[in-house]
């Protein structure tokens, strides 16, 4: 049965009127005669029972104190760091440990006064340190810094395969470089090697050898940030330290448990307006992936003072989603132009000037 003519639209003050014009077919007529096509989607992993009993971690009154008072040594901590090395390392762990955020203002400073500096360090993990930090705050950093650890030929010196700290740094450095910068992917090309070869005489038990595993896995670049964050407290955690680390370790703990109870109190919140709408449920073709799309807003960006944003496009991927799923599974050619016919009706009416060209 052809139902290319079963439908028509008549446009009556600016909204768009659906007429039938074989009313004697039936909804479910229609529906049986049409092929429908499917995803295949797996179902949800995440059951609403799980969801709703996550208990938060977050600190009490005291504890809330507590880590208030933590934060202010540690920033004394972080505004006393005059060696420049030594500054570069305390910003680069802040950061791994998901705390920076609470140190903006000083990491400005210390990173500003590390762009200023301008003496080339013959040190690779000094070298590959600098470079990293400065161009993932935005800074211009050029690739020469590198030529230093050429031989006569121009490639980079087998001796540095000797360095592997001094390797890990340059791989990590290596992911932040941009197209042509073709020092930066030999850097990359021989780093990664080199590594790879490190690990099958390393003890594979030493920090160093979980640090280059995890970096080959994927480089901190590509990593999301929280996810991160948990990832490094237990590695900071066994490095042997000085007693005001063990300060910043406490702060990076109490911190994730705070961050992650907002988290929860936020998926909870989305999951009740996720099920009021009843679209997964009403629409089984369709993909029921609130957590997944969730997840992906704190990836955009974590900062616990950023609710109403995460909130927001977690709304909008679900919604996205299942549009998708109308387009690219569900629909069918006549139901689709009907679709996009209307949405662009309630466009047009909502703003009718937004669109037009002058």
């Amino acid at each position: 049965m052809d139902h290319r003519n079963c439908f028509s639209y008549e446009k009556e003050n600016k909204s768009m009127v659906v007429t039938s014009w074989r009313s004697q077919i039936s909804p479910q007529q229609v529906e049986m005669s049409v092929q429908r096509r499917s995803g295949n989607y797996p179902p949800c992993q995440w059951k609403d029972d799980f969801i709703l009993s996550l208990k938060s971690t977050q600190e009490d009154k005291h504890g809330s104190e507590n880590i208030e008072e933590i934060k202010e040594v540690v920033r004394q901590l972080v505004e006393a760091s005059n060696e420049p090395v030594a500054q570069m390392e305390l910003v680069d762990s802040l950061q791994r440990l998901g705390v920076s955020y609470h140190f903006e203002k000083e990491i400005k400073v210390i990173m500003d006064s590390i762009f200023e500096d301008k003496k080339e360090s013959k040190d690779l993990y000094i070298a590959a340190l600098k470079f990293r930090l400065l161009r993932q705050h935005g800074y211009h950093a050029s690739p020469d810094v590198f030529n230093v650890f050429k031989d006569e030929k121009g490639r980079l010196k087998n001796v540095l395969s000797e360095d592997v700290k001094g390797l890990l740094s340059l791989y990590e450095a290596s992911h932040l470089g941009f197209e042509g910068e073709n020092v930066l992917e030999e850097a990359m090309t021989f780093s990664t090697h080199h590594l790879e070869e490190s690990t099958k005489v390393l003890n594979i038990d030493s920090i160093l050898a979980r640090q280059i595993t995890h970096a080959l896995e994927l480089p901190i670049s590509r990593r999301m940030l929280r996810s991160e964050a948990r990832s490094y407290i237990d590695v900071y955690e066994i490095m042997p330290r000085h007693q005001s680390d063990l300060l910043i370790l406490k702060l990076a703990k109490m911190d994730f448990n705070n961050v992650q109870s907002l988290y929860q109190a936020e998926i909870k919140e989305m999951l009740r307006w996720w099920r009021g709408l009843e679209l997964a449920e009403n629409l089984k073709f369709s993909r029921d992936r609130l957590m997944e799309n969730y997840v992906w807003t704190i990836g955009v960006n974590f900062n616990p003072l950023f609710s109403i944003c995460r909130k927001g496009l977690t709304k909008l991927n679900c919604l996205i989603t299942t549009i998708d799923d109308v387009y690219d599974v569900h629909g069918t050619i006549d139901e689709l132009e009907l679709f996009t016919e209307a949405v662009g009706s309630m466009r047009e009416e909502t703003h009718p000037n937004r669109y037009s060209v002058t």
